[in-house]
């Protein structure tokens, strides 16, 4: 058996008979002229080809590379004293009031860890094992594009949507593609600025609190959210994604829940603390990318 091989600027076809480390049999010229090839010239593998009357050849598998990640132990504990707990307030009892913005502060802890957390495992100071989840910027590590000190063109970002859109069930390789890209409010404001006709509102998700726009790319629609923990910490970063390869992973019988009367049975108070054991999967890392450095100069 032998590969097809056919060398991308001059024409020119081989057929490899044989593979020693780095040294190749090959017959050349192939139904075509010998064509000598420049450095940094493709080769396009065409197939494999089979002399009548021959074995089978070597057998191939798919070698798995398996990518992983942690769940993480998220708490956040919030409390009163008991004179607190039954005094009247303005803004009515002084312990549910606590209680919602400690539960609005848990989310936030939760959103920043999904975007800039990084996998990680040790034993902590009791003995026990300490986990550390991944997030979108951990997991991004191939489509990076680092835009500092540089000027965004549209022509530029349509050439990197023709890159990162490629791949995933969302991707262009897999029909009309579709990405979300979380951005911060100087991205969404730069896209604006090309999009003109090339952009428009989809309606129905502003009845979620999220506002979503629509670029319409030769490569695909592009959804665009703005993200306030881009605006709050990053605001020279964005992410796309694609929503078929992310989603959030609670550790079993261990999602988000608030646990009440935690507190010790001779304090004069009640504690109590929101707890989430959870990670994120993404997989197919290709099928994401991410944007850094923007106006960072």
């Amino acid at each position: 058996p032998g590969v097809d091989t056919t060398e991308d600027s001059t024409g020119e076809t081989v057929w490899v008979s044989g593979v020693s480390t780095d040294t190749l049999t090959m017959t050349r010229g192939i139904g075509s002229s010998q064509a000598d090839m420049n450095a940094g010239d493709k080769l396009i593998f065409t197939g494999a080809v089979f002399e009548d009357g021959s074995a089978k050849g070597s057998l191939k598998s798919v070698v798995e590379s398996p990518d992983y990640n942690y769940t993480e132990i998220v708490r956040t504990a919030y409390g009163v004293t008991g004179r607190g707990e039954h005094t009247e307030l303005y803004g009515g009892n002084d312990l549910p009031t606590i209680r919602k913005q400690a539960s609005i502060e848990h989310m936030k802890s939760l959103e920043f860890r999904a975007r800039f957390g990084t996998r990680h495992t040790m034993t902590g100071p009791g003995g026990h094992l300490v986990t550390f989840s991944g997030g979108l910027e951990w997991a991004t590590r191939s489509n990076l594009w680092n835009v500092e000190a540089t000027t965004i063109t549209e022509e530029a970002w349509i050439e990197w949507l023709e890159e990162a859109m490629k791949w995933g069930k969302g991707g262009s390789q897999n029909g009309a593609g579709s990405k979300v890209l979380f951005a911060s409010g100087r991205w969404v404001s730069l896209v604006n600025l090309w999009a003109k006709d090339r952009i428009r509102l989809k309606p129905s998700d502003q009845t979620l609190g999220i506002r979503v726009v629509t670029y319409l790319s030769p490569h695909g629609e592009v959804d665009i959210v703005r993200d306030p923990i881009l605006d709050y910490f990053h605001a020279d970063k964005s992410f796309l994604v694609d929503m078929h390869h992310v989603r959030s992973v609670r550790h079993r019988g261990r999602d988000t829940k608030i646990l009440k009367n935690i507190q010790a049975n001779d304090v004069d108070g009640t504690e109590e603390e929101v707890m989430t054991d959870a990670g994120f999967q993404v997989e197919l890392e290709g099928s994401h990318a991410a944007h850094k450095g923007l106006g960072q100069a």
